[in-house]
């Protein structure tokens, strides 16, 4: 399944072009991750049988989602970002603790693209901090407030206020007065 993502998810810098069969590839990962991430989903048929494995079997799944989100986030199913979106309240410390990382991770990226597509664009630098894609993600951020581990929540308050800092820092000021 990694290696099905790394061949979806060029890098930036590469064609913006995605082939329709990259694309097909795309919607079926988001749908086999989506059924990954349900915790509902007892996984018989496939080998992992402890559940630790079955719980890192839905941390890798929601780790895919964000990784094949950053070249194919419109063709993700609102089924899935739901899903994805309750990873942060996984049964399973260790997945809620992990996943909450690459989330922060991924919030981060998608700042970062966004201010360099921004450049590329005009020529100029300027600090959009990658529009509206990075807080459709960062609003998973509070899931975490009803986190049973303390430094997990603390972990979730501090990013959310940092990505809040971030976006008013970029949003353009007010207008000068005439």
């Amino acid at each position: 399944l990694k290696a099905l993502v790394r061949g979806c998810t060029p890098r930036v810098e590469a064609a913006t072009h995605i082939s329709p069969d990259t694309a097909l590839v795309a919607e079926a990962l988001f749908t086999v991750f989506e059924n990954l991430m349900d915790v509902d989903n007892d996984m018989q048929a496939l080998p992992p049988s402890s559940p630790m494995d079955i719980a890192l079997m839905r941390l890798m799944a929601g780790k895919g989602t964000l990784r094949l989100a950053l070249r194919h986030d419109t063709r993700m199913p609102n089924s899935t970002y739901c899903m994805l979106s309750l990873v942060m309240q996984d049964p399973v410390l260790e997945v809620r603790s992990e996943f909450a990382k690459a989330l922060l991770q991924h919030v981060t990226v998608l700042m970062a693209q966004g201010m360099r597509t921004h450049t590329q664009q005009s020529g100029m630098p300027t600090l959009s901090a990658g529009g509206w894609m990075p807080s459709k993600y960062a609003a998973m951020l509070p899931l975490a407030a009803v986190d049973p581990h303390e430094p997990n929540r603390a972990r979730a308050a501090r990013a959310l206020v940092d990505y809040v800092i971030a976006k008013r820092r970029a949003a353009p000021g007010p207008a000068p007065q005439a």
